[in-house]
């Protein structure tokens, strides 16, 4: 937040630090656009001319909206763990890596080279002569295979392109030696797997393209890893393991782009916490609190992590959706107490179909902002 041009310019040097620190490739004119957004401006030619001589007061709230809308998604866990730090985040790694490079690149790393193994039809077994090649050069790479010293990738928030610093020798190393290489390269050039870059400013670097279905895997990555370490927990209850489900599930709702990821941690860690009527009562309060907020996506995805965390009490918590969501409808789209009630009576299904859409972020969203159109259309027609 900012009211004058010296505030906005400190902002976006902030939020390049920010990037920076996590890995991500964000020029600083990337930024200046973004916090000129957020502040309400079209551009920073727009914020300059307005703030150059004054200074205008910012709404706090309506800027991290903003900041949130103007920047890609892959950008929301760096802000979220920015606005709301874990108190029991990791130290460092330190020789030169940047400080959160292994929270909110690495994952984007682990996705990458499992779809690429699995799904790129060049790199999958039977794709004809060349295959453990192109195989090595791209989930090589990834997952640095002959060891030692590598580089770490920075990751492109826009296109989910993961930078690799060097030229072809010192990144692909034992296989730029290959007979063959020069060919399979080029091959997965122009299927757009890779690509040979020389930055002006950044230098030489090997791109690993972003394969189809990205933040899929990596939301289903997330999943697994909080699952694990609930497994462990149970295994071997102590305060680490129990501290690491916690991290766990706080990590992977930044992956997942959600805020106030340490309360979301909290409320599923609080089940049968004694000052609620109801053993699910924490996290019951925290949905119902993202619902009259208007955040429909935090809502299935702090539902979605409770439900890997307690299985048995999820049912139990899905069955409160369909009035919770009854109540943002009411709250951000004006649905009428006697519109809802119509609803309802017209399609007697619609909280079973909500229910099973709570698994899905994606597809919840899009049924709520589904119904919710409709409903709006419907309040029209009637007026």
């Amino acid at each position: 937040m900012y009211s004058t041009l010296d505030g906005a310019k400190a902002r976006a040097k902030e939020l390049k630090r920010l990037f920076d620190d996590s890995g991500f490739h964000v020029p600083l004119h990337r930024c200046q656009t973004a916090v000129a957004n957020a502040g309400g401006f079209q551009d920073w030619h727009d914020l300059q001319a307005n703030l150059r001589t004054g200074s205008r007061s910012q709404d706090g709230d309506a800027y991290r909206r903003r900041l949130l809308a103007a920047l890609p998604p892959a950008c929301r866990g760096p802000l979220a763990e920015a606005w709301n730090p874990d108190p029991d985040a990791e130290d460092p790694p330190g020789d030169g890596i940047p400080p959160n490079f292994f929270r909110d690149v690495m994952p984007y790393v682990f996705a990458t080279e499992v779809l690429h193994r699995t799904q790129t039809p060049l790199i999958r077994p039977g794709s004809g002569t060349g295959q453990r090649l192109r195989q090595a050069m791209v989930c090589g790479v990834l997952m640095n295979i002959h060891g030692g010293h590598q580089r770490t990738p920075t990751l492109d928030p826009e296109t989910l392109a993961l930078d690799y610093p060097g030229d072809i020798a010192s990144v692909f190393r034992s296989e730029a030696k290959h007979p063959r290489f020069a060919r399979e390269l080029a091959v997965l050039t122009e299927a757009g797997v890779l690509e040979v870059i020389d930055d002006r400013q950044r230098g030489p670097a090997i791109r690993v393209l972003a394969p189809v279905g990205l933040p899929d895997e990596l939301a289903r990555q997330a999943v697994l890893d909080v699952e694990y370490a609930v497994q462990v927990n149970d295994f071997e209850a102590d305060d680490y393991t129990e501290g690491r489900v916690t991290r766990t599930i706080h990590e992977a709702l930044l992956a997942l782009g959600v805020d106030d990821t340490v309360k979301v941690a909290e409320a599923i860690r609080a089940q049968h916490a004694p000052e609620y009527v109801t053993p699910s009562g924490a996290m019951l309060e925290l949905l119902r609190g993202f619902a009259l907020e208007g955040r429909v996506r935090a809502f299935a995805h702090g539902y979605r992590m409770f439900s890997v965390i307690h299985r048995l009490n999820a049912t139990f918590v899905a069955a409160q959706a369909p009035a919770m969501i009854g109540h943002y409808l009411a709250a951000h789209h004006g649905v009428s107490d006697q519109a809802w009630a119509q609803w309802l009576k017209r399609h007697p299904d619609w909280g079973g179909q909500l229910r099973e859409t709570l698994a899905d972020p994606a597809r919840f969203e899009g049924f709520v902002s589904t119904t919710a159109a409709a409903l709006e259309a419907g309040e029209s027609e009637a007026a």
